[in-house]
């Protein structure tokens, strides 16, 4: 009988182990950002703010679907960026426009600043990400 008793307690003991410590292992997949855009080159005030959501997709951001993909592909790089091949033809005119991204990406903190010479280079450098 005290055998018993102490397989199943020996049992229950491994068993709260093991479940116990498998989702607290796991690694947090969440993605949470927010997108500014400003005219000119201190990107503030922000002209535009945008929170971005990713698997599952949401947030006020109007492309967030063609925005996360893009991110996904980019592996959370803006730099790493495709861009939008239809806007690589740009005019030389400087209009600088500021952007951020921070927040976290799968889990991970992300911060970006960049400013770029007009609204036609920063489409062409990073696509759908800062079209708020």
């Amino acid at each position: 009988m005290a055998a018993q008793r102490v397989l199943t307690l020996a049992f229950s003991v491994l068993a709260v182990v093991l479940l116990g410590a498998g989702p607290a292992a796991a690694v947090s997949q969440e993605t949470v950002l927010t997108a500014t855009t400003a005219d000119g080159e201190t990107g503030t005030p922000p002209g535009k703010v945008a929170t971005l959501t990713c698997e599952p997709t949401g947030g006020t951001h109007q492309q967030r679907a063609k925005a996360c993909a893009q991110l996904v592909a980019a592996h959370g790089q803006v730099a790493n960026l495709a861009g939008d091949p239809d806007s690589q033809v740009c005019t030389m005119d400087y209009r600088p426009v500021t952007v951020t991204l921070k927040g976290i990406w799968q889990g991970q903190p992300l911060a970006y600043q960049k400013t770029y010479g007009n609204g036609c280079v920063l489409r062409g450098m990073t696509g759908d990400v800062f079209a708020l």
